[in-house]
């Protein structure tokens, strides 16, 4: 399935659902990606967040992004791997991920 992006809408740890790339696995290798997030913060119905990857719409999720008015927000990025425990030394492939111009922006 290749690049997902966990959708959490209850604010535990729990996925929902993961939206994949709408990106063939084999061409999402060796090149840079483009990820953009825009979100409205808010701890009411009108907050919402959108996933742009290279330049597309992919998702947009409306309804609160934060537990309470008071709620703080912040960013991680990386490669999450919750099953590595599980693979054996056989199945487990290196990965590398480079970050470039990252940046936040508030209105």
């Amino acid at each position: 399935k290749g690049l997902g992006f966990p959708i959490y809408d209850n604010f535990d740890w729990n996925e929902s659902r993961v939206v994949y790339m709408n990106t063939p696995k084999s061409k999402q290798v060796d090149r840079w990606i483009k990820i953009r997030y825009e979100v409205k913060m808010s701890h009411k119905k009108d907050g919402e967040i959108k996933i742009f990857v290279d330049g597309k719409h992919l998702y947009t999720r409306k309804g609160p992004t934060l537990v309470s008015p008071e709620g703080r927000i912040g960013m991680k990025v990386g490669i999450y791997n919750y099953k590595v425990s599980e693979m054996t030394t056989k199945n487990r492939t290196a990965q590398t991920v480079f970050f470039d111009n990252i940046s936040a922006k508030f209105k």
